[in-house]
């Protein structure tokens, strides 16, 4: 799927799109502010959000059994300060440990997943039209 195929109307029929203003549960709930609390194996704490995981993931933190930080509510220097520690790959990898805990420990997500495993996902803005599409949660 490109930019070209991305009709935001079929959102449901012929993608998924992850956000908030998806039009499908499925997307909703993909998305990264979406409260659906998970533990990640390995790591102390409850992570209420995919932006709880972030922060924790690059180090904004890691003294707390909560982690309730999410990048919205950083100022944006704060967020500049956040220095990734890890390499790419391996960041990646973290945050798709957390996406994978988020799915696994929410039945009803991962019910949603399986229905609905043909559409792929997508990401957009349609105010600023840009696209990009998810090939994989590897």
């Amino acid at each position: 799927m490109n930019e070209l195929d991305i009709v935001p109307a079929q959102d449901g029929l012929r993608h998924i799109r992850i956000g908030v203003n998806g039009m499908t549960k499925l997307g909703k709930l993909l998305a990264n502010t979406a409260h659906l609390s998970f533990h990640v194996l390995g790591h102390s704490g409850e992570f209420r959000t995919m932006e709880n995981w972030w922060v924790y993931v690059r180090g904004g933190c890691k003294n707390h059994t909560v982690c309730q930080a999410s990048a919205s509510q950083l100022p944006k220097m704060a967020l500049r300060t956040l220095i990734n520690p890890y390499p790419p790959k391996e960041f990646r990898r973290l945050f798709m440990q957390g996406v994978r805990s988020k799915i696994e420990q929410n039945p009803e997500l991962e019910d949603l997943l399986v229905i609905s495993k043909s559409l792929p996902f997508v990401r957009y803005n349609i105010e600023r039209t840009s696209y990009w599409a998810y090939r994989d949660w590897e």
